[in-house]
């Protein structure tokens, strides 16, 4: 890692490198298939962009572990997750629009949740009837 990263990068570029390149991290999640895979993020980036990451990490019940187990979610959603929560930004596609919803309305990010639903709407092919 170069001493003086820092040097030159905006707000969300510096961010997207403390992310990517797990620099301070204080918190890490199991997630993917029965734990498998191990993901890292910083405590008060997730609580101040989620009230449920704030009451997980931060509240009366809060996780007393450095690990969290992520239930459900396969571990390329949640670093995508992730990488949106840190700086905004995440690569939304077919694959995976519907994984990411999920977690975004499950740890209340509503930015990425009408995010999703708009790319949904966007690459509708065909219009939906209900009968």
């Amino acid at each position: 890692m170069e001493t003086n990263w820092q040097d030159n990068l905006s707000l969300l570029e510096s961010l997207n490198y403390i992310m990517t390149n797990g620099v301070d991290c204080d918190i890490s999640f199991k997630v993917g298939k029965a734990g498998s895979e191990v993901v890292s993020a910083h405590k008060l980036i997730l609580a101040s962009r989620s009230s449920v990451f704030r009451a997980i990490l931060y509240g009366p019940l809060a996780e007393k572990g450095q690990t969290v187990d992520i239930p459900g979610v396969e571990s390329d959603i949640f670093k995508c997750f992730l990488r949106y929560v840190h700086t905004d930004q995440c690569s939304i596609t077919l694959d995976n629009v519907t994984g990411l919803m999920y977690t975004a309305h499950k740890y209340s990010v509503r930015r990425l949740v009408k995010e999703c639903a708009q790319f949904m709407i966007d690459n509708m092919s065909q219009p939906m009837y209900v009968r």
